[in-house]
């Protein structure tokens, strides 16, 4: 039994040796079988990647034809109106313009100041390595655009997170100034690149540079170098030493800023720079800067562009020439209606008024303007000094013009049927009486009733504001839209004190209109446009005159104005041998204080403040700006501006009869002339 059991177990034993040799036979016939398919398996692979190649392959290269095709496009889209550019070394002339004043003498030139055409070559090294040095030090090597420079600026305004460096080079500021508007635009920016591009292809460096210098603005109306040279140092280009070639090539950043003019310390300061900017570059040695600080520099600067007194008067006409003769591309000359004699001293004595006074009164700035009944200008100061600031306050000031307004509400109340002696009750007004808020008078008296005469000329708040009331808002805007207000008025009764904004032109127009008794005011100056060849380009012709108040109304109110003059708050304006008519104004906490006035043959308005709305001290309209008005006008001869009143239908010898015999219509202002001073005293 035994002997069986080993006999099965060496059987068992036997049997899975075979096995396992079979297995093992098995699984040797079976490796190359599996390698066979594992090479299938790769080929397969292989071959699938291929395809994704050659798939991606196939896309890139369509995405690659379409975005050439799109590039091409968005070029074509933004140089589709880029201007020619076969010339740019030969410089256009610029167009100037002659002033004239009404007698034919000149008043002066505006515009772009002249010079000589320049070569690059001809100049001093130092003044074209001063540009090179603040401008473009990479001018000569790269193709019109700065790469390292574009990267460097976008790095910078990335890290301060606004545009604080351009990274234009001087091929790019060429293209802009040549071809382009000044907008940062996308458009703008794109095309500025690509005719950067062209140019640098197109000309070679030193044209290039040529152009740039003499296109480039220098400010103060000087365009290209040579014309900066003798706008500020009164001689040629070619002549510039170091510090004066720093201090034009400094003026590019920002002409208006740097000017030496306006800003003479800064613009040494910014010479200081670029004079170490040109170390830096290696243009200059540091030893040869060493103790040079902005007090020491060698420069003297000359103002060749004349007096100031004339220059807020000239950018103004100069605004408007294009109005009248489009762009022409020629010299002009335009004869204007300016005063020379009364423009020179309004100017002086405005200056002398505020250099005596500012300080103590806190009053820095004034305007004044002067124009013929007619609406003609015959002076106009926009400022103390054109140089310090070109703001037109005779023309772009809105400013509140206090009592300087009622005119218009006792205008509405004349057209109405009240009369110079109506009364009118001058007493405490609650806020409901007011609108909401509490007007009182200037002095904090009030009279009980007054008449209108007396009213206007004390300048009575709350009788203003009683008397506006019964006139109607709406009356009193329509009498002032009549005589010439354009700007925007508050239909509440804060109105009769002056609370909305008027310029200093359109209140002197508008009290012209009570000046040449009654018809439409439209300011003007330019009488005649000629080119330099003496071909008129636009001549003046007078408009059709229009009455837009009776006759007999502006009379009334005529009175009534010589009474504000005679004993009332303008007192300090009257003029020996004149009959003065005219108003106050003071806005609140005198923040503004005027004095508009007339006589037969001028109508002049003036303005005394802060440009910040800053309070003066111990200025009102009676003070200060009528003593000045009346010195302006008392030392001005107005021999050669007589004015001639027009004649309209129904003013013709019936009118001249009336003024013969002091004849009224419907009973005139009824002769109340009563002197009531001691009782406002």
């Amino acid at each position: 039994m035994a002997a069986k059991k080993r006999k099965t177990a060496k059987k068992t034993k036997t049997k899975k040796t075979v096995q396992r040799k079979n297995a093992t036979q098995k699984k040797s016939a079976a490796k190359p079988k599996k390698t066979a398919a594992k090479k299938r398996t790769s080929r397969k692979t292989q071959a699938r990647r291929f395809a994704r190649l050659r798939f991606f392959g196939k896309w890139l290269f369509v995405l690659s034809v379409w975005a050439g095709i799109f590039l091409f496009g968005f070029i074509l889209y933004y140089a589709r109106d880029l201007p020619g550019t076969d010339d740019i070394v030969s410089v256009p002339a610029r167009t100037g313009i002659t002033i004239l004043a009404h007698d034919g003498r000149s008043v002066g030139t505006y515009g772009g100041v002249r010079g000589q055409d320049v070569y690059a070559d001809t100049l001093p090294a130092h003044l074209v390595n001063a540009l090179l040095a603040t401008e473009d030090r990479r001018f000569f090597s790269h193709f019109g655009l700065d790469m390292r420079g574009l990267a460097r600026a976008f790095t910078r305004n990335l890290r301060e997170g606004r545009i604080s460096e351009g990274g234009s080079t001087i091929t790019q500021q060429l293209a802009k100034n040549m071809f382009l508007s000044h907008d940062r635009t996308v458009k703008r920016k794109i095309q500025e690149a690509l005719l950067a591009l062209w140019l640098e292809q197109k000309f070679d460096k030193e044209e290039i540079l040529t152009a740039y210098l003499n296109r480039v603005y220098f400010g103060a109306g000087a365009y290209g170098i040579d014309a900066a040279a003798r706008t500020y140092f009164d001689k040629s280009a070619v002549a510039l030493s170091l510090e004066e070639s720093a201090l034009l090539i400094g003026l590019l950043q920002a002409p208006s800023r740097y000017s030496p003019f306006s800003n003479p310390d800064l613009a040494l300061r910014r010479t200081v720079t670029v004079l170490y900017a040109m170390a830096d570059a290696g243009y200059l040695d540091r030893g040869q800067l060493d103790g040079v600080t902005a007090q020491n520099l060698p420069l003297r600067f000359v103002d060749a562009r004349g007096d100031h007194a004339d220059r807020h008067f000239m950018e103004w006409i100069a605004d408007s020439i294009g109005g009248f003769v489009g762009t022409t591309g020629r010299n002009l000359v335009v004869t204007t209606t300016l005063d020379n004699a009364m423009q020179d001293n309004s100017a002086f004595l405005l200056r002398r008024m505020l250099d005596t006074h500012a300080q103590e009164k806190n009053a820095g700035e004034a305007a004044f303007l002067a124009l013929s009944p007619d609406g003609a200008v015959r002076a106009m100061v926009g400022g103390r000094d054109y140089a310090q600031s070109r703001f037109n306050r005779a023309v772009q000031a809105e400013r509140q013009p206090g009592s300087a307004f009622k005119p218009f509400i006792y205008l509405a109340a004349l057209l109405q049927g009240m009369d110079v002696s109506s009364v009118i009750d001058d007493a405490p007004l609650t806020p409901e009486e007011a609108g909401g808020y509490t007007p009182e008078n200037f002095a904090g008296r009030y009279y009980g009733p007054v008449t209108l005469e007396d009213a206007l000329a004390f300048s009575l708040n709350t009788a203003a504001v009683r008397l506006m009331r019964r006139a109607g808002i709406g009356h009193v805007i329509a009498a002032a839209r009549k005589a010439g207000i354009t700007s925007e008025m508050r239909r509440d009764l804060s109105l009769a004190l002056g609370s909305s904004e008027v310029t200093l032109m359109e209140l002197t127009a508008a009290y012209a209109v009570f000046a040449n008794g009654g018809f439409s005011v439209y300011p003007y100056a330019v009488l005649e446009i000629r080119d330099d060849a003496g071909q008129i380009l636009y001549s003046r012709d007078a408009p059709e005159i229009e009455r837009v108040f009776p006759a007999r109304i502006i009379r009334r109110l005529d009175v009534m104005l010589e009474t504000v003059v005679t004993r009332g708050t303008g007192r300090a304006a009257a003029v020996d041998g004149a009959r003065v008519r005219g108003k106050t104004g003071t806005s609140q906490n005198a923040r503004d204080a005027w004095f508009i006035g007339y006589t037969e043959d001028i109508v002049a308005g003036l303005w005394m403040g802060n440009d910040d709305g800053r309070p003066m001290t111990g200025v009102t309209g009676g003070t200060l700006p009528a003593q000045l008005w009346a010195e302006i006008i008392g030392g001005s001869d107005l021999t050669d501006l007589r004015y001639r009143p027009p004649t309209a239908e129904g003013e013709g010898i019936g009118g001249l009869l009336r003024r013969m015999f002091g004849g009224e219509e419907d009973g005139g202002a009824s002769g109340f002339r009563g002197d009531n001073t001691e009782r406002f005293n």
